[in-house]
């Protein structure tokens, strides 16, 4: 069996300040669903699995956590870093998924855009500063 007839985005994992205020926020803003959610003393810290469909998202809350500085650049500059830089949520709509996150209080740090590769995308912060994209594929690739 070949890894690319079974490999397929599950989870993305993420430690925050406040376990509950982020499960809250992607329960509101996207309908996310708590999984379960439980103690590791091991770790010292609480987790959480949330879930939307086949993809879910893993929540740390340490004890004792480290806050990471995060410098407030444009989302074209920050590309340059090295690393992992977002999770993007394929959506029909760009447009009308903006509206409505706007509507929730959601803060975007790119308004909706046709980018260079003719998909039209939009770049989003959650509740803790992490960025998120919401993509729309313009014509399918390949």
């Amino acid at each position: 069996m070949s890894i690319h007839r079974v490999m397929y985005p599950h989870h993305i994992t993420i430690s925050v300040q406040n376990l509950g205020e982020t499960i809250e926020w992607w329960k509101r803003n996207f309908g996310f669903s708590l999984i379960i959610q439980f103690r590791k003393d091991s770790m010292k810290a609480n987790v959480a699995f949330i879930g939307l469909g086949d993809f879910f998202i893993e929540i740390f809350e340490f004890d004792k956590h480290v806050i990471k500085q995060r410098k407030k650049i444009k989302p074209s500059n920050f590309l340059r870093e090295t690393g992992i830089k977002y999770l993007a949520f394929g959506v029909d709509n760009v447009d009308e998924a903006y509206d409505e996150l706007i509507g929730k209080g959601v803060v975007f740090v790119q308004e909706p855009i046709l980018g260079s590769s003719n998909h039209k995308y939009a770049i989003f912060l959650d509740n803790n500063g992490f960025t998120f994209e919401l993509f729309e594929e313009m014509e399918k690739v390949g």
